[in-house]
């Protein structure tokens, strides 16, 4: 596997690799002692970051935002939708960034790109690139902390009818991990944040508007069809198949069968296993889900 990253064109693999590998480094460092002297053209993880940086995108205008594209086609393209696949690959790299760069405020650019794809409630697009990229930036936010935190803000806004609402707010050691949270309502035109203290600080507005949903396409076919129905059984194929046809992570299929009846185990494992990429099954409510 390391030979073949010196090769290797997919970033997310690259990016996942060379994390696992500085893992790696750290619990064993006297097996890597060991594999250095004796397999070490294989074993530079120097030359593996080198080649992560030169796959990175950046903004077409400013150059302060850092990312990793899966799509080796689209990495100068930032009209392309982003994927959660792009969001975790650029999760590992930026823990990679934190442990080979000489500063950790180097990958501010990596960090301000992801938080710029955060959703209202913090999260991304997805469970598992949500897991990696807030565990990414949990470790910034680790290494870069100065001190202890202690800050009085003001958070105010314009209404028209009456004027500026003024909302104080004090941050300290023992909610500085909460989430707070203000709603602004319609007819608002300027928005202030003014905060001193120690510490650091972190503030997003978003807003939002009608209009009209862009057209989705979907990822997946599902076909849902009932056969050889008896007066007590009846037999359900769910079929799933990516359309775009490459490989993608874990897919759960969830189905749940009407009152009165639970699942057939025999008959569900047995179908199961002719399924190629089939791995795990579970059964709740008592078989009936």
């Amino acid at each position: 596997m390391l030979n073949s990253l010196n090769h290797t064109q997919d970033i997310y693999a690259l990016a996942l690799a060379t994390y696992a590998e500085l893992e790696w480094d750290k619990e064993m460092p006297t097996l890597r002692s060991f594999c250095t002297h004796y397999y070490h053209s294989y074993c530079s993880n120097k030359d593996y970051f080198r080649r992560l940086k030169t796959m990175a995108s950046y903004d077409d205008t400013s150059k302060d935002l850092m990312y990793w594209r899966h799509d080796i086609s689209q990495r100068q393209s930032n009209s392309e939708r982003i994927k959660p696949m792009d969001i975790e690959t650029t999760g590992y790299a930026l823990l990679v960034h934190l442990r080979m760069s000489t500063s950790p405020r180097d990958s501010f650019p990596i960090v301000k790109w992801l938080l710029l794809r955060q959703n209202p409630n913090g999260g991304f697009l997805s469970t598992q690139d949500t897991i990696v990229a807030l565990t990414a930036m949990a470790k910034y936010a680790e290494l870069t902390q100065v001190g202890s935190t202690d800050l009085n803000g003001r958070a105010s806004w314009w209404l028209r009818n009456s004027g500026w609402r003024d909302n104080f707010f004090q941050i300290n050691e023992t909610n500085a991990n909460y989430l707070n949270e203000y709603l602004v309502t319609g007819g608002t035109h300027d928005v202030a944040l003014d905060v001193d203290g120690t510490g650091t600080l972190y503030a997003k507005v978003v807003w939002t508007y009608y209009v009209e949903p862009d057209l989705q396409e979907n990822d997946f076919f599902l076909n849902i069809t009932k056969r050889e129905t008896g007066s007590w059984y009846f037999f359900l194929n769910v079929c799933a198949r990516l359309i775009r046809g490459r490989d993608t992570n874990m897919v759960i299929i969830q189905a749940r069968v009407p009152s009165g009846y639970v699942v057939d185990t025999y008959r569900l494992y047995a179908s199961l296993v002719k399924v190629k990429y089939f791995r795990l099954y579970e059964l709740y409510w008592k078989g009936t889900e």
